[in-house]
């Protein structure tokens, strides 16, 4: 008898059971990933400018005082 069924045979234990493999979720994983990557980058800029702000405040406190 023919089924006109799609996918994988009955008893197939090799069969695709969720979607973690489809191109879709691959595309969504990387684009997840980039996010991720860009807000860590983002941040560390930030920490760098906040630091360097901090730095230089400091540096023309001590000139001043100097004065």
């Amino acid at each position: 008898m023919l089924h006109n069924r799609r996918g994988a045979p009955s008893g197939n234990r090799n069969r695709l059971k969720h979607g973690r493999y489809r191109a879709s979720a691959f595309a969504q994983r990387k684009q997840v990933r980039e996010t991720i990557h860009a807000a860590r980058l983002a941040l560390l800029e930030a920490m760098a400018e906040l630091q360097f702000d901090r730095l230089q405040r400091l540096r023309d406190t001590s000139v001043q005082e100097g004065l």
